[in-house]
């Protein structure tokens, strides 16, 4: 039987597991974009907006 702690740690590690999994996968279907694109791509969109929030609603294509 586990006790507390050891589980959220098991549970920690799992969520971890599960994560590098899906950006496996994303890497392998290539859903990746450099670095920089997604930084600058972020930027620009930051500055679309009047209050410096991003703009909801615009899918990009």
């Amino acid at each position: 039987m586990l006790n507390l702690q050891d589980h959220r740690q098991m549970q920690a590690e799992l969520e971890l597991l599960r994560a590098l999994a899906d950006s496996e996968a994303n890497v392998v279907a290539g859903r990746v974009a450099p670095m920089e694109d997604t930084f600058r791509d972020l930027r620009a969109r930051l500055e679309e907006g009047n209050d410096g929030r991003v703009s909801r609603g615009r899918s990009r294509e």
